[in-house]
């Protein structure tokens, strides 16, 4: 186990998915804000989210550096009908 680190200020990160290169993804969560992170050749890189969000993560990672992941933000001040 390596200790990857995480955001300056992270108060916790987590790896989710590392491809065959060593490039790993996952999430680091700096004020109660968490951001998709990427770990790659020796540097922590914030993936950023949409605007306005509060969660975001990096799920899955591949071989070409293509991510996925999620991004959770503030309930609709629309709700569909019937809610």
């Amino acid at each position: 186990m390596i200790d990857l680190g995480g955001l300056p200020g992270s108060s916790l990160s987590e790896a989710v998915s590392i491809n065959d290169s060593g490039q790993v993804v996952g999430f680091s969560v700096v004020d109660d804000v968490t951001y998709a992170t990427e770990w790659s050749s020796g540097r922590v890189i914030n993936l950023g989210g949409l605007p306005g969000f509060t969660l975001s993560g990096a799920t899955d990672i591949n071989n070409a550096r293509q991510m996925v992941g999620e991004c959770n933000g503030p309930a609709s001040p629309n709700p569909p009908p019937g809610r």
